[in-house]
């Protein structure tokens, strides 16, 4: 077995070793953490000088994955493949000029003519990564 686990103290050739080793470890490591300035970086003041600090660094969870992940919830029972496309599109549904006949027909096929204008994006046009959330649009709706 110590072979074919290299990080295990007979490996190396030890004679003898901790018992709790991998204690040991995070222990030393709590020990040198807080003298390098990684541990607990968050009540450095210097980070307040910048405005206030978000209360949470994850944004991603709740904002941008969200729709992503209740899709792949709502659809579990798609196979990979479709599963990645299904992925792309509710990413491209959130770009700045979405085109679902685009995407969705074949090449072989013509979409139906709608206007298109040449303007550029402006005044309340979102940008891009910008658009209106899913969610804030589609409320649950409770039969009371």
């Amino acid at each position: 077995m110590p072979r074919t686990r290299p990080g295990t103290p007979r490996a190396t050739g030890q004679e003898w070793w901790w018992t709790h080793q991998p204690l040991r470890r995070c222990y030393h490591r709590l020990e040198s953490l807080p003298g390098s300035g990684s541990l607990f970086a968050f009540l450095d003041p210097a980070l307040a000088s910048a405005g206030p600090v978000p209360c949470t660094t994850n944004r991603l969870e709740g904002g941008i994955n969200a729709p992503i992940k209740r899709m792949l919830v709502n659809h579990r029972g798609l196979p990979g493949r479709h599963r990645v496309l299904a992925c792309e599109w509710a990413c491209y549904m959130k770009s700045a000029k979405p085109d679902p006949y685009r995407f969705a027909i074949p090449d072989d096929t013509t979409p139906p003519a709608h206007a298109e204008t040449d303007e550029p994006l402006g005044g309340d046009a979102p940008e891009p990564g910008t658009s209106i959330e899913w969610t804030d649009l589609h409320m649950p709706v409770f039969n009371t």
